[in-house]
């Protein structure tokens, strides 16, 4: 049996604040005063937050949308994920004034413990943080088991924490946990009977969309197929449901109707890099230019300021650009190639002195 590490308490546990608005810092700090959490440290941009936690390992990060001068809380929370400075078992909160569909979608993809939306009210915040620690408390040795990828251990731990009454309000998340571990072990069949117990009492999205994908990796078309046309048409399921749905056309090599999803699901979380990278990929198989050249912007667009962010995502750009022009009438192929040519002038600019880049 995997050896869980002693939790730390409130008095231990080491928080960072990273926003650009002092009045954050300070609300949010005065709340953790008052759970007994003393050592807080803050950052008001991207560069100070990722100095912070190379040499800190902290058990709670709250991450502003809206972080001044280099990167924004999104791709910054994507790198700190990335680069192991967030596990399973860190609490992480992201706060923003943002509440579009598209950047929901995106931040509740990378699964956040919670999302607080500005401007923040210190009561609420102090209610949120207990409540936060708390379930954090509870469920520490699942995630850090899960984590591990001790799916096994997770699914020891959590049948017996459902025999505990006293822990009835964490039953929700705790079978979240062995479901996906289920899944994570190919235990599928397994896995759609525990989301099928699972359905007759909870209405959450996640155990509608867990028992899609396990039909889905069984073949089940019909049953998978009516269930997927239901949670298409709810707004909690349809985002997941899109990337499932692309997943299992990939995988059977139908590349046109995996193409149309994967750019629904594009349309709904924008900023997802794999997915834009994703819907290149089959834009060239279905030999769609237009396609190929929104998707190679869009990485480019959302890739900026990121740990995807390189010299050769504008190449890409270029390229597609140049490919589509050639499809065009001369008045859009002209206007076209004008906005080709700048991006190939700044590019040439930034890094034409690299060898390798000057030579492409």
């Amino acid at each position: 049996m995997i050896k869980i590490p002693a939790q730390k308490p409130n008095a231990k546990m080491e928080v960072l604040i990273i926003d650009g608005q002092a009045l954050v810092h300070s609300v949010v700090r005065g709340a953790l005063l008052d759970a007994g959490i003393g050592n807080v440290q803050s950052a008001h941009n991207a560069y100070s937050a990722l100095r912070l936690c190379q040499v800190t390992n902290f058990d709670m990060i709250l991450i502003a949308f809206d972080v001044k001068s280099d990167k924004d809380g999104f791709n910054l929370l994507e790198e700190m994920k990335f680069k192991g400075y967030i596990t399973k078992t860190t609490c992480v909160v992201f706060l923003s004034a943002d509440t579009t569909q598209g950047l929901v979608n995106c931040v509740v993809e990378m699964e956040p413990n919670d999302f607080w939306v500005k401007p923040l009210d210190r009561s609420k915040v102090e209610k949120r943080i207990h409540q936060i620690i708390t379930i954090d408390k509870k469920l520490y040795s699942l995630r850090y088991c899960f984590d591990q990828g001790e799916y096994p251990t997770v699914i020891y731990y959590a049948e017996r924490q459902l025999q505990d009454p006293s822990l009835s309000l964490y039953y929700p998340q705790i079978n979240r946990l062995i479901g996906k571990s289920l899944f994570n072990i190919k235990e599928y069949h397994g896995a759609q009977e525990f989301y099928e117990k699972l359905a007759k009492n909870y209405s959450y999205a996640w155990v509608q969309v867990g028992l899609a994908s396990t039909l889905l990796k069984q073949n089940k078309i019909d049953e998978a197929t009516e269930l997927t046309a239901e949670l298409l048409n709810r707004d909690d399921t349809k985002f997941a449901t899109y990337d499932l749905l692309a997943e299992f056309h990939i995988d059977n090599e139908d590349y046109q109707l995996g193409y149309e999803i994967i750019q629904e699901a594009t349309k709904l979380a924008p900023r997802s890099i794999e997915r834009n990278k994703k819907s290149w990929n089959l834009a060239r198989l279905n030999h769609d230019r237009m396609g190929q050249y929104l998707a190679t912007r869009n990485i480019a667009k959302y890739a900026k300021n990121s740990i995807h962010d390189t010299p050769d995502l504008q190449l890409n750009v270029i390229r597609s650009g140049l490919d589509l022009a050639a499809t065009l009438s001369e008045t859009e192929s002209n206007k076209l190639l004008i906005n080709t040519e700048r991006i190939l002038v700044r590019l040439k600019q930034d890094f034409g002195n690299a060898t390798d880049l000057g030579d492409q």
